[in-house]
């Protein structure tokens, strides 16, 4: 009978051990690296006299915004230099700005994108502005932006 209680606690902590719980880390908590490019480029053939007074400057951010507490944070900034329309490259050798946004912890961080085109007309005397702005999906590792003039 001993014998027998004895066989059976060693087998109920075997199984007991045998069973540790092996739980994977949750994927939002981890940190990340996300990427974000930027592919400039004309969207038509600006090279006519009339377009000689026409300029473009154009405002490149990737922003944080902490879930938590709605606070916003520019994690990055760039500018690509004011220059005339006829001077951006077409759509086959865009000008490439390309930035990497490291330790991101998707449960935590909305990590969102944003660019600015400002147009100058008639030398400067009249102004309009085009943009966007958009957010990284959780899981989304990359994500690439055609801005077209």
């Amino acid at each position: 009978m001993k014998k027998l209680l004895l066989l059976l606690g060693a087998g109920i902590l075997f199984v007991s051990c045998s069973k540790l719980d092996e739980t994977k880390p949750d994927e939002t908590t981890l940190p990340v690296e996300k990427r974000l490019k930027f592919n400039i480029y004309a969207g038509t053939d600006y090279s006519d006299a009339k377009y000689d007074a026409t300029t473009a400057l154009i405002k490149l951010q990737a922003i944080n915004k902490k879930r938590a507490t709605g606070v916003e944070q520019i994690l990055w900034e760039t500018t690509v230099e004011e220059r005339q329309i006829k001077l951006y490259p077409l759509a086959n050798k865009p000008i490439v700005v390309e930035k990497s946004i490291t330790n991101v912890i998707d449960k935590d961080d909305e990590i969102r994108y944003y660019y600015k085109v400002t147009y100058k007309y008639n030398n400067g005397a009249t102004t309009s502005n085009s943009e966007k702005s958009e957010v990284f999906e959780n899981g989304n590792m990359a994500k690439q932006l055609g801005i077209s003039l």
